[in-house]
């Protein structure tokens, strides 16, 4: 497997005489500790503020790519890299995409992962966010298929609301998830 691509030096920027953290691209960064962000209530505010971080996060890939590749489609190298170095800044570990059919799983590795359910909403609302940034025609949704390796790891579907909303409820009526999404593709259906 190839190491990232995505240079994360020098991406937050600290400014101790005035207190400011800023990211490379000019956002006006918070730290807080992942106790903090635990203590939220997950719910749809939270999936759209995080919803509202992707699309920005996604918009800017997007205008990157499109300056450099003229009319070719994201490549899906670059898809991961982007999705992988927006995530890692942000704290939340590193993202592997996975191909199954015409399904694309995110699995994110790292220690605020999984730690909570403020988190993986979190993560749902960004990816579905990035991903409609990418393809305006498409509204993208992401559901949490759950843990794969432990605590520290999440896996992601992202596709239309629909479609996620059958897959979803087959796994929690215990369908393991990727035989649930063999089962979609079986039905004739695509994330």
């Amino acid at each position: 497997m190839r190491g990232p691509a995505f240079d994360a030096a020098k991406y937050v920027q600290f400014d101790l005489q005035t207190g400011a953290i800023r990211s490379r691209d000019d956002d006006a960064l918070v730290l807080v500790p992942r106790e903090l962000l635990a203590a939220l209530a997950p719910g749809d505010d939270l999936v759209k503020t995080a919803r509202t971080v992707g699309e920005a996060r996604g918009k800017r890939l997007a205008a990157w790519a499109a300056a450099r590749t003229a009319k070719e489609p994201l490549a899906l190298d670059t898809l991961a890299d982007g999705i992988d170095g927006a995530l890692a800044v942000l704290g939340f570990g590193r993202t592997e995409i996975e191909i199954r059919g015409d399904a694309m799983l995110f699995r994110i590795k790292g220690e605020a992962t999984g730690s909570s359910e403020v988190c993986v909403g979190f993560l749902a609302g960004f990816l579905g966010g990035y991903l409609s940034a990418l393809d305006p025609e498409m509204r993208f949704e992401a559901a949490h298929l759950g843990g794969a390796s432990g605590p520290e790891e999440a896996v992601f579907l992202a596709g239309n609301a629909d479609t996620l909303k059958r897959l979803t409820r087959w796994v929690a009526d215990g369908v393991d998830p990727y035989a649930a999404i063999e089962r979609l593709h079986g039905e004739g259906g695509k994330a």
